[in-house]
């Protein structure tokens, strides 16, 4: 199985191209070309949900990896990733007024593993994680593509 290939813009960037002009021009007509960046925060999310969400997608926007397309699954990491804090307070709390019995603290914690898992695929595929942004290539886009044709 060959390489995945990389969009004409980001091997310009990393300059490292053996294309002619025609085949840059014949690979740019073939690229999928994603100008979805009307963003807007899903209904279902509350105010403070919202705010996280507009904040995450601004600083996602600015790098160039996120669309309309992908809104749904950064609310579902904002909502995982509420929904695990809430778990995790839970359950200290509980278990500072030692309310709860060993089996009641079983369940939570499954809770709070499920949101935590769900929250960091999510953040992964999103380019949150340390890891995932180290993978990430972004192409200086300062007249790049001009320069190169």
């Amino acid at each position: 199985m060959g390489r995945k290939k990389e969009p004409v813009k980001l091997i310009q960037a990393k300059g490292r191209t053996h294309f002619t002009k025609k085949d840059i021009i014949d690979r740019l007509a073939k690229e999928i070309k994603v100008d979805f960046v009307d963003i807007e925060a899903p209904e279902y999310l509350t105010a403070k949900q919202k705010k996280v969400f507009y904040d995450y997608a601004y600083k996602l926007l600015k790098i160039g990896i996120f669309t309309e397309l992908d809104e749904d699954l950064l609310a579902r990491y904002i909502i995982a990733s509420s929904l695990y804090v809430e778990y995790s307070s839970i359950i200290l709390k509980a278990l500072r007024k030692e309310l709860l019995d060993t089996i009641s603290v079983s369940d939570l914690e499954k809770s709070q593993n499920r949101y935590f898992n769900q929250a960091t695929v999510c953040a992964k595929e999103l380019g949150l994680t340390v890891s995932s942004r180290c993978r990430l290539e972004i192409p200086d886009m300062v007249n790049k593509d001009e320069e190169m044709l």
